[in-house]
């Protein structure tokens, strides 16, 4: 008897169906011979029946299921052994994948016995492809990624003869005018609804409200006495909503199913045309062959709070020609849900329950991708954003899941990694073990199913399976998929494995040696807008985000430095380093070998954690490191080399893509026992509506869907001002660029202000610095400024300023009157994507007040130019000298812009010399008074001198910050300070110099004398 298909919600594609869903066992038995299990699909009982009937393959008839040795050795006889064990259902199942190739012609799909065969085919020069299609290159568009030759080692290769075009081909938008209502569309672009204020309307009750409220809604009085939506009802509403040109559809009771329409759907939209990519990066595939490679996420994730316990499991899809910088991106809509997997509850022994769960997982993501497979090896034609038709293959590139669920993918113990040979006692080496490949994890399932008495005991089976390092699971989806390697497509994760593995462990580690100290170290850190403060430190906290997780990554080096002994600080910082340097978006062999570094570095240390007692847990301390996260951490470098930049495969997106396609669906639903279907309808009509929004508003303006202009000698120049636009919501940067006046209807995040078009220059024109138009104070004298922030010497630098003004110095006189900001803004160029900007960063400069008893500022670097040295300062005031309003003097050019008040530092310490925190000490500038007092220097710079923000965290030392140091006060209490590098990862990498050139370079040399 087959299950219950009810809540196994997938989307709909291919023709292939499961015939059974019998979990077979070694050799082809079922795990549980003859028996019927009642198992729970979120809720739904069903029977469950192992079915023991001989099933016979289509392609193959003379094997069948049989137990053991004799369905493998009847595949040997006929010549299959390496479909058998490595073939479409790998040990013990009969349905093999054909022995037969065809080309992928449209007009003659010619017949191929071997792959091979195939290739050679495409390749010759009788193939069978149209002669006007043969070789015809892909010159429009043009690739946004090419090898460039500016001397850096890149870690990806792009071949000349791959992305070639094949004809044209409707993308999304362009199929949507196919719909059936297009006829209906033509006189109303709106249909079915009457207006595009009722589509609005419309729209917005779909998206916010419940059938209930929006029923509620539409028998209000205002109705009576004022016209009527067309609509009468919810459910009209959502019938009209219904109609609409749809997208990928989704099912939640047939199991025939597959990614593939989620995969041309995304590779066929026009929203990602200027950020996609069409060079492929694997040689065995037919000249012009396009690669789309497929990227998965997936998790588990609980809907309920607190009681419940309901569950889902889903899995999202997209692929990686687009930008990394973009898919990475929530807000981008780059990802999919494809289904959600069921969640079973067998009524077996609890012994058995996880090994029966994660054999319907395996057989689900086979139905799920079994075109996607069969694409990886024929390939076939896929209409791109622009419309033209490209030869594609699926291979799977990527797969972003936590720890546990690698394990279930990989089918490997919970005692072995899923990634490299290492066991759990091996966890903590120093060194990095082989990878665990696909091969020796299939010939491992092979050895154990050649037991025929394991047929039938499964637990004898699943100890045979551990006892291999396995996690029972015989039939991995992974087994059948060209090219697919665990150990290459399992990426290496910086949530769970950075991250969480510093919470959970690093901080553990800290919190066990300072003790109480921590907290008032991390509640007397200064405060900075945008940064996350801990007032009440960081001990009582349970549970934290990975947003916090990184906030605390960011002052924890500083932090502890003076409370820990130097060699466990230096084990900590070089922890910090890794993490950081895992996060850099591009890498080169020298980024790659300082990383690898960082981690022998801490490797050679953490000795000084376990002497500290740091390692200590609730049966006393350990004094090993076989934890499975630091483990993962040795296949980073290698996992760069073959996947690239290994932050555009975070689990930060699926972790957010839980809450927008699990979570908030959930809320809308009636919580019955058919939510997951409720939950798949409020997604897929999300899907129409916003597409329909955005084909709606470029149909309405005649604006072409094809997001990027097809005329060569412009396509460069478009991309370039594509590139400009932030990319984490591409629908509102394509409508910015092509309709400006209509971006407000764009929902999403916004891209944020621009200060290089409207704001000041810094000398090297790197940076944009902003005040506002209406100053804070705009009739201040010296005198009053010099009371206000406290500066007796702000008169006697003023004059200073004004001497070394080429203007006549008894115009001094005129600027009477000043104004006065309390912040401006800096903006910045990503170090590794110029083209990027960063959001802006506000530096204070408060004067005293009861809240900042001795002011607010905030640090910056000054960087004067022409070869003279940078130095930190601490920005005291922003004003400007005005003239009256009736004043007919010009203002001379050193005064057009505002000016600081900085008090600057000098470095006291390198790097070098410094290796426990490998960070810059800088001490304040003090000068003697002729009456014996040490007092600060002042120094008035122009704004436009400003390169970067900075923050500088006390040096703390050994000894307790004093009750009366508070955030407000810790910048003036203390007299040294480290230049943090850590607040902000620009700034890190800025610093280390990860493209060469750093920050500290020629031009960027922190002036050590005190003098200067």
């Amino acid at each position: 008897m087959a299950p219950h298909r009810k809540d196994f919600a997938v989307k709909r594609s291919s023709k292939a169906s499961l015939r059974s869903c019998c979990l077979y066992g070694v050799g082809g038995a079922s795990l549980m011979r003859a028996s019927a299990c009642l198992a729970d699909f979120d809720g739904v009982l069903f029977k469950l029946a192992f079915s023991e009937e001989v099933v016979l393959s289509e392609q193959f008839p003379e094997v069948m299921r049989l137990p053991g040795d004799e369905g493998i050795g009847c595949a040997e006889r006929m010549g299959l052994d390496s479909a058998w064990r490595h073939g479409s259902e790998s040990v013990g199942i009969a349905r093999l994948c054909p022995a037969r190739f065809y080309c992928p012609n449209p007009d003659r799909q010619t017949e191929f016995q071997t792959h091979d065969a195939l290739m050679q085919h495409l390749n010759s020069d009788n193939t069978c492809w149209p002669s006007n299609l043969q070789r015809s290159h892909g010159t429009d568009p043009i690739p946004m990624r090419h090898t460039q030759n500016d001397g850096r080692p890149r870690m990806a290769r792009y071949h000349a003869h791959s992305g070639y075009i094949f004809g044209h081909g409707p993308n999304i938008f362009q199929r949507m005018e196919n719909s059936p209502d297009q006829k209906e569309r033509e006189i109303n672009i709106y249909y079915p609804f009457s207006s595009r204020a009722e589509w609005s309307l419309a729209r917005f009750l779909a998206e916010n409200c419940t059938q209930s409220q929006i029923n509620q809604f539409l028998s209000l009085l205002w109705f009576h006495e004022n016209p009527r939506p067309s609509f009468r009802s919810a459910a009209q509403l959502l019938e009209w909503i219904d109609t609409l040109p749809p997208g990928p559809k989704w099912q939640s009771t047939v199991l025939e199913c597959d990614g593939l329409e989620v995969v041309e759907n995304i590779f066929g939209d026009p929203v990602f045309g200027p950020h996609m990519i069409f060079d492929p990066i694997e040689d065995n595939l037919p000249e012009g062959a396009t690669i789309v490679p497929v990227l998965a996420a997936s998790d588990k994730t609980p809907v309920t709070r607190m009681t419940g316990g309901l569950e889902m499991h889903p899995l999202f899809l997209t692929i990686g020609n687009i930008a990394g910088h973009v898919h990475m991106a929530a807000t981008s809509r780059a990802w999919q849900c494809v289904a959600f997997m069921p969640i079973p509850q067998f009524q077996v022994h609890a012994d058995y329950q996880t090994i029966l769960q994660t054999h319907v997982w395996h057989k689900c993501i086979d139905i799920v991708t079994t075109t996607l497979k069969q694409l990886a090896v024929y390939g076939k034609f896929m209409a791109d954003p622009h419309g033209r038709l490209c030869y594609c293959f699926t291979p799977l590139a990527a797969w972003t899941a936590d720890l546990p669920e690698q394990l279930m993918i990989a089918c490997v113990a919970k005692n072995a990694s899923p990634v490299t040979e290492a066991i759990h006692k091996q966890f903590g080496d120093a060194r990095a073990y082989a990878p665990r490949t696909g091969e020796l994890t299939l010939d491992r399932i092979y050895k154990v199913g050649q037991s025929v008495d394991l047929a039938w005991n499964l637990s004898r089976f699943q100890k045979m399976a551990k006892a291999a390092q396995l996690s029972g699971v015989h039939l991995p989806f992974w087994r059948d998929w060209l090219y697919a390697e665990p150990s290459i497509f399992l990426v290496p994760e910086i949530l769970h494995t950075g991250h969480k593995f510093f919470f959970d462990h690093v901080l553990k580690w800290c919190k066990e040696v300072v003790g109480g100290e921590l907290d008032a170290r991390f509640r007397a850190h200064h405060r900075r807008v945008a940064a996350r403060h801990f007032a009440n430190g960081v001990s009582h906290i349970k549970q934290m985000t990975g947003r916090e997780h990184r906030d605390i990554q960011r002052t924890i080096v500083p932090i502890i430095a003076g409370r820990v002994d130097p060699q466990f600080l230096r084990a900590i910082r070089a922890l910090i380093d890794f993490i950081y340097q895992s996060q850099s978006p591009v890498h080169t062999d020298t980024s790659i070998e300082q990383m690898e570094s960082s981690l022998r570095e801490f490797q050679l240390y953490k000795h000084a954690i376990v002497e500290a007692n740091g390692r200590r847990t609730s049966t006393g301390v350990k004094d090993d490191f076989c934890i499975p996260k630091l483990e993962l951490l040795q296949s980073f470098a290698r996992a760069v080399k073959n996947n690239g930049g290994l932050i555009q495969y975070t689990a930060d997106v699926s972790e957010r893509l839980l809450i927008t396609h699990c979570k908030h669906p959930f809320t809308r639903t009636n919580k019955g026992k058919d939510f997951t279907v409720q939950i798949v309808r409020i997604l897929d009509r999300l899907n129409v509506m916003q597409r329909f929004d955005v084909y709606m508003l470029l149909h309405t303006n005649d604006i072409p869907i094809t997001n990027i202009a097809c005329d060569v000698e412009d396509e460069e120049e478009t991309r370039e001002a594509a590139r400009e636009m932030p990319a984490t919501n591409p629908v509102h940067s394509w409508i910015a660029r092509v309709l400006p006046e209509e971006q407000w209807q764009i929902q999403g995040p916004h891209p944020f202000r621009n200060y290089f078009v409207t704001g000041l220059l810094s000398n090297n024109a790197q940076t944009a610095l902003h005040v506002t138009l209406t100053p804070d104070e705009t009739d201040a004298t010296l005198t009053n400024i010099a009371a206000l922030y406290h500066l007796p010497d702000f008169i006697v630098q003023y004059q200073k300023f004004w001497s070394s003004l080429s203007v006549n110095p008894h115009l001094i006189h005129a600027f009477s009157r000043f104004a006065l900001w309390y912040k401006f803004r800096v903006q910045l160029h990503s170090t590794f994507r110029p083209s990027m900007l960063l959001p802006s960063q506000i530096v204070q400069a408060k004067p005293p007040s009861t809240e900042f008893p001795l002011g607010c500022a905030d640090a910056v670097l000054i960087s004067p130019g022409n070869n003279v040295p940078s130095f930190v300062a601490q920005v005291r005031t922003v004003f400007q000298p005005r003239l009256p309003s009736h004043s007919k003097v010009r203002t001379p050019p050193g005064l057009q812009e505002p000016l600081l008040y900085v008090q600057p530092f000098h470095v006291v310490s390198t790097p070098e010399q410094q290796p426990e925190t490998c960070m810059w000490v800088v001490e304040r500038n003090t000068t003697l008074t002729e009456c014996g007092d040490v007092v600060r220097e002042g120094l008035i710079v122009p704004l436009h001198s400003v390169s970067h923000a900075v923050d500088l965290a006390p040096v703390f030392g050994s000894t307790a910050v004093p009750a009366t140091v508070s955030s407000s006060t810790s910048q003036e209490y203390y007299n040294q300070f480290y230049l943090n590098h850590y607040a902000d990862k620009e700034i890190y990498n800025a610093v280390h110099g990860v493209l060469g050139g750093g920050y500290l370079g020629k031009n960027h040399a922190v002036n050590s004398d005190a003098s200067d």
